[in-house]
């Protein structure tokens, strides 16, 4: 007769953290006004973690942000940390604003790190802002006095123009 034994043999299957990942849906268009939304060019995921760093940066330009949830901004670089739903919120309330006339490119580049790995993307936009002709700059108001003697005189001691080419 034959024997049987039985053993419970426990397997301990340590998670590893996966990295995070970006979804990039690029522009092919050529971008002809300004500001320029970011709406749904990035958004980002990980399987392991709902916490994670977001940099963005830009080429040319500032970002702004038109939502509640904003990340720190300082012109060319956008920082966010925080959770994944709010980074996409973040992610799809920013705005591009270029120099005006601006023609040429724009990489804008994302990095996002879950603490244990880091992933970049970049998307490259093409832009043609109309140009602007020079801005004049007027003074509201010209006071001339009374007894004035010399009307002319007194425009060119009260008026001054500034004419600025953009």
């Amino acid at each position: 007769q034959s024997k049987t034994t039985t053993a419970t043999l426990w397997i301990n299957i340590k998670a590893a953290n996966d990295k995070p990942k970006i979804i990039t849906n690029p522009v092919n268009f050529t971008i002809g006004y300004q500001p320029y939304m970011l709406f749904g060019i990035f958004s980002v995921s990980d399987i392991d973690n709902s916490y994670l760093k977001t940099n963005l940066s830009t080429t040319v330009g500032a970002f702004s942000s038109t939502d509640v949830v904003s990340c720190y901004s300082s012109n060319t670089i956008c920082t966010y940390e925080g959770r994944i739903v709010d980074t996409n919120k973040v992610l799809n309330s920013l705005a591009l604003k270029m120099p005006l006339g601006y023609f040429g490119n724009i990489t804008i580049a994302i990095t996002v790190s879950d603490e244990e790995f880091m992933v970049t993307d970049k998307v490259d936009l093409v832009v043609s802002l109309p140009e602007v002709g020079p801005i004049l700059n007027v003074p509201n108001k010209i006071e001339l006095l009374e007894d004035s003697s010399s009307l002319l005189g007194s425009l060119k001691s009260n008026l001054s123009l500034e004419l600025i080419d953009v």
